[in-house]
């Protein structure tokens, strides 16, 4: 079950942190992990570093040798989740989903008429 303090924790999340929580997922998911920290703003690495200091996630660079061996690569960090991340970056798709749903609905039931 819940925390109340998690709940509280969620439902104060700004719609920065909500975009960037779902970026992340997504190149943790879509991406090995690694983030191109060229689709990130100066607040999104706010964000992301008190996250990290908070251990809400993991954010950090990946190694220069990394980097300079696989030029190719445009990432520069890489990102972990950890339970409670994970469960608030679920909660945004799936109301990002419904929010989608209903969007296809209505514009199917303009079809109808």
């Amino acid at each position: 079950m819940k925390s109340k303090n998690q709940e509280n924790i969620f439902e104060d999340l700004t719609d920065a942190e909500k975009s960037l929580l779902l970026y992340l997922e997504d190149r943790i998911v879509n991406n090995s992990c690694q983030v191109d920290s060229k689709h990130m703003n100066f607040d999104d690495f706010d964000i992301a570093k008190k996250w990290n200091d908070s251990n809400f996630l993991i954010f950090k660079r990946l190694p220069g040798k990394y980097i300079l061996d696989n030029s190719h690569n445009t990432n520069s960090h890489y990102v972990k989740f950890n339970e409670q991340s994970w469960d608030f970056a679920q909660r945004l798709r799936k109301e990002r989903g419904s929010r989608q749903e209903k969007r296809l609905i209505d514009l199917l039931e303009t079809f109808k008429r």
